[in-house]
């Protein structure tokens, strides 16, 4: 069975929003969605995972087929990147999953993680050329750079290949503290032959994010509903200081703006969050639920 997921255009207005705490009223916008944008048009994506928008404006997602895939303008898709000179492949005797897709802040390169089989690959944004930089025993649920280079990735559970697809939902079906952050030291583009353990016992990390002065690094820990901060020494990959900075219904991907606002992404309540930079309150701007969304978030809260 094919399976196909969609994308929606949406619409970011300036009106008041609903918060579970009062900081700066109105300041982050409201997003809304109409059900005739769906895009692409010809549902062409499959399990879309992550995605970015390039500088020049084209959005690139993850694909479990292809690996990447390129959304035009019209409302249909291409594969991109040509992944599959770089060792990517996905079949019924090798399972792959790209996962976190990041831009570097040359606005050009990007970083593909693989959550099933561990691999981050390097994108060439212009060239559409791909190389494998590094292989982790895990999976690579998300993979960043810091400005000086170095890679900070998450390990969502212990699951290893060849068996990573079944492993890794084994640890969603029944919690436990087997994530992982890890620091990858880079010489340049070349990676170091091991990744340095900097936090365990993570209930299935998920999307990590640094803060803009890159003094704070942020993880969501999907299992225990919540996204925790970690003091960032980007000097010896250290992280210390573990705290919650907020309590969100399985959060997965992460970002961070210029104001330091945490959005999140939250996939059982079909919701996109903000945490507040001023003083940490959660506040709802995206909600758009199915029925089995809806029923499913009843059941986990």
């Amino acid at each position: 069975m094919k399976l196909t997921a969609i994308l929606f255009t949406v619409v970011i207005s300036s009106g008041a929003i609903a918060q579970s705490g009062t900081c700066r009223p109105g300041a982050l916008p409201a997003i809304t969605y109409s059900r005739e944008a769906v895009f692409p048009k010809d549902l062409s994506l499959n399990r879309p995972e992550d995605g970015k928008a390039l500088p020049d404006g084209r959005i690139i997602v993850a694909d479990q087929q292809t690996g990447l895939r390129l959304l035009n303008a019209e409302g249909s898709s291409r594969p991109f990147g040509n992944l599959a000179k770089a060792g990517f492949t996905n079949s019924a005797q090798v399972v792959a999953a790209p996962n976190g897709v990041f831009l570097e802040n040359d606005g050009r390169h990007l970083l593909v993680s693989d959550i099933y089989r561990g691999v981050i690959y390097r994108v060439d944004s212009k060239s559409e050329t791909a190389e494998k930089i590094y292989e982790h025993a895990s999976g690579v649920n998300t993979a960043i750079r810091d400005r000086r280079g170095n890679i900070w990735f998450s390990q969502s559970a212990e699951n290893p290949k060849p068996n990573g697809h079944e492993t890794l939902y084994a640890a969603i079906d029944r919690a436990m503290p087997t994530g992982k952050l890890f620091f990858l030291p880079m010489n340049g583009d070349k990676a170091a032959d091991k990744a340095v353990e900097a936090a365990a016992g993570l209930y299935f990390a998920n999307g990590i994010a640094l803060s803009p002065d890159q003094n704070t690094l942020y993880a969501a820990e999907t299992m225990a509903n919540r996204v925790l901060s970690f003091k960032v020494d980007l000097d010896t990959g250290k992280l210390s200081g573990r705290n919650v900075a907020a309590q969100v219904m399985t959060p997965d991907n992460l970002d961070v703006d210029q104001a330091g606002n945490i959005w999140v992404v939250s996939p059982i309540t079909n919701s996109v969050f903000a945490v507040e930079s001023t003083c940490g309150a959660v506040q709802r701007v995206f909600h758009a639920p199915s029925e089995t969304n809806s029923l499913t978030s009843q059941k986990w809260a």
